[in-house]
C-alpha cells in the first residue's frame, strides 16, 4: 500500500495505545506512524525515505518571513536536505542488498527493530532523566513496534504480499484470497487510508 495508507494505520495503532495507556502525549502516535513507515526503507521513493524533505515543507511554513525566518529556512533546508539524501542512499542501498518487501517486511525485522528501538529508548530516557528530569516514556519502543506490524499486516493484504517468516522462508504470504487483495493505490487503498486517518482523528480529539 501507499506510503500514507501506511502512516494512517501506524497512527489509529498509537492512538488506540493512548486510549490503553491512559498517555495522552504525541509519543506514541508518533513512534507508531513511523512505525508503519519504516519497513519501505527499503525503496528509495517511499515516504519514509523522503520524510525529512516532508518535515523541512512543514519547519519552513512554520517559520514565517522576514529576515530572522530567512535565516532559519536556510538552516533547515541544509539540515533537512542532507538528512534527506542520507536515508535516500541508505534505502537505496537496502534495495540493492535485500530487495523491495524483503527481509525488512518480517516478521523477525520487526521484533529486531522493536528490541533495539526500546533498548535506545531505555537508554536514551536514562541519560535524558539524569540531566534534564525529563524521562522518554518506556513503551515508545512497543508502539514503533506495533506501528510496524501494522505495515505487514496492510502489506499482507495486497496482491504481492509478503515474506513473513524471512529468514526460514522468501514465500511472500497474502492475507486475502487474490481476488479480494488490495490494489496498491486503488480505491481500497484510499479506503483504508481515509477509514484509519478519520478514525484516529476522532480519537485523538474525544481523549
Amino acid at each position: 500500500m501507499r506510503g500514507a495508507t501506511h502512516a494512517a494505520t501506524g497512527l489509529l495503532v498509537g492512538v488506540a495505545l493512548n486510549e490503553m495507556t491512559g498517555d495522552t502525549t504525541v509519543w506514541l502516535p508518533a513512534a507508531a506512524a513511523l512505525g508503519g513507515l519504516l519497513p519501505d526503507i527499503d525503496e528509495p521513493r517511499s515516504m519514509i525515505a523522503h520524510l525529512p524533505g516532508k518535515g523541512r515543507n512543514v519547519a519552513c511554513e512554520a517559520t514565517g518571513s522576514g529576515a530572522v525566518a530567512g535565516l532559519l529556512n536556510l538552516v533547515v533546508n541544509l539540515v533537512t536536505g542532507m538528512l534527506e539524501a542520507v536515508t535516500v542512499a541508505l534505502a537505496a542501498f537496502v534495495k540493492s542488498m535485500l530487495g523491495h518487501r524483503g527481509a525488512t517486511h518480517s516478521l523477525a525485522l520487526a521484533l529486531g527493530t522493536t528490541g533495539a528501538t526500546t533498548l535506545a529508548v531505555v537508554v536514551l530516557s536514562g541519560v535524558a532523566e539524569a540531566n534534564t528530569g525529563f524521562r522518554i516514556p518506556l513503551h515508545v519502543g512497543p508502539a514503533l513496534g506495533l506501528g510496524y506490524l501494522s505495515h505487514l499486516v496492510t502489506d499482507g493484504m495486497t496482491q504481492s504480499g509478503v515474506p513473513l517468516l524471512w529468514p526460514l522462508t522468501k514465500k511472500r504470504v497474502r492475507m486475502l484470497p487474490k481476488p479480494l487483495a488490495v490494489r496498491t493505490g486503488g480505491f481500497l487503498d484510499w479506503a483504508v487510508m481515509m477509514g484509519c486517518g478519520a478514525a484516529a482523528l476522532w480519537m485523538w480529539f474525544r481523549q
